[in-house]
């Protein structure tokens, strides 16, 4: 795959267009350009993931009589932006992870038949949203738009049946838990989850009281960041079903987590596999 600008992009095509490309070897290509650049790639697509946060509206292939419904089977990870736009019918059919970044335009209805049409939803397994912009609801307008992504939210869980995944930044998250049909799916659909406060690798700090544990009740997989050992005494009793547990910490020593977790194994109802990395914990319950 290479990345040129136009005039440059369509003269390598056309060496692309030879005997020993197309008949020899039987290489087909794919030459795709938006406003600014063009992408050239073998068929199929090679690499595991692709972004598309730009209009592809001029595609051009050395062999028009090939499938285009397989160009890109190898494509398990999606970049998708409400700029993202293939003219040409083509799917993604194998994708498991779908990360979707709003920018500073709202996920609406508009987006979401573009995405049917894009990606095959009934085989991702992890959406990552962590790219949105934060709502603000200050406004009708603003309350209006969070709804549509409600919506839209909805019917990706409704249209995508192994979906158990979910990271999203917290400020983004809150407002999505007004909707009681989304917070049944959430509960009944993800198992693991990843919030994050204020920048990508800031994880929520578990607090007792968040609506959010109530609704998550269902998750094996959590990160988070907990400062008091007594927290986890609570996070257990509120997500009975956890195995794997992801943990920043500040204020506690991992020696002292360690001993607390020993003394405590009875009434945690289970044993632990402790994993000590800087600040960083990992622990699996078994």
């Amino acid at each position: 795959t290479v990345n040129i600008g136009h005039q440059q992009g369509l003269t390598m095509f056309k060496d692309f267009e030879n005997d020993f490309w197309t008949k020899q070897h039987h290489w087909n290509t794919v030459c795709m350009q938006d406003e600014e650049k063009t992408k050239i790639f073998t068929i199929p697509y090679l690499n595991n993931w692709f972004q598309l946060d730009t209009s592809w509206r001029n595609v051009y292939y050395t062999n028009t009589s090939i499938d285009k419904t397989t160009l890109f089977d190898n494509v398990s990870r999606i970049v998708l932006t409400p700029d993202g736009i293939l003219e040409d019918p083509v799917k993604f059919s194998n994708v498991k992870q779908l990360n979707l970044f709003r920018r500073d335009k709202s996920l609406d209805t508009e987006f979401l038949v573009r995405l049917r049409s894009t990606v095959n939803l009934s085989k991702v397994k992890h959406l990552d949203i962590g790219g949105y912009s934060e709502i603000q609801s200050s406004t009708l307008i603003d309350i209006e738009d969070n709804r549509i992504e409600s919506l839209m939210l909805l019917q990706i869980l409704k249209e995508a049946p192994n979906l158990s995944s979910i990271i999203i930044e917290k400020d983004d998250l809150v407002p999505l838990l007004m909707d009681d049909e989304l917070c049944k799916y959430f509960n009944k659909m993800i198992t693991k989850l990843n919030v994050y406060e204020g920048d990508y690798y800031s994880r929520i700090v578990f607090n007792p009281s968040d609506k959010i544990w109530k609704i998550f009740s269902n998750l094996e997989q959590i990160e988070c960041q907990i400062d008091q050992l007594k927290d986890f005494v609570e996070l257990f009793n509120l997500l009975p079903k956890l195995t794997n547990l992801f943990v920043t910490t500040r204020w506690i020593e991992h020696e002292n987590i360690q001993m607390w977790l020993e003394d405590n194994v009875s009434q945690l109802n289970g044993n632990f596999l402790l994993d000590c990395n800087g600040c960083v914990l990992s622990i699996w319950i078994k």
